[in-house]
């Protein structure tokens, strides 16, 4: 296991406790166009808010895979669940965004 594994395996439980276990992401309409995203936006506002007094660039790169990784999962359900998230996929997408993140930011 590698440090960024290490990081993501430290950093992950943390994290989730940021989000609520459930989240609606059946399809409403904005400005008269179908988006599954408004729920999963407002929630993912509120976990960044958290993140701003955590400060750690680790948990931001982490944030912006989860987000991916949910946006998605969210296309064609009504709801996603934390519980039903597949936490070797979004270790996986983080191992990639961590390493672009240090080839940017160092």
């Amino acid at each position: 296991m590698n440090i960024d594994e290490q990081d993501f395996d430290n950093l992950i439980g943390q994290y989730l406790n940021l989000w609520p276990n459930e989240i609606d992401v059946s399809q409403v309409y904005i400005e008269g166009q179908p988006s599954p995203y408004k729920e999963l936006i407002a929630s993912h506002d509120r976990v960044e808010q958290e993140l701003e007094e955590l400060d750690d660039d680790k948990l931001w790169v982490l944030d912006w895979s989860m987000f991916k990784y949910l946006s998605a999962l969210a296309k064609g359900e009504d709801k996603l669940l934390l519980s039903g998230i597949d936490l070797e996929s979004v270790k996986s997408i983080y191992l990639v965004d961590i390493r672009k993140w240090r080839e940017e930011f160092g």
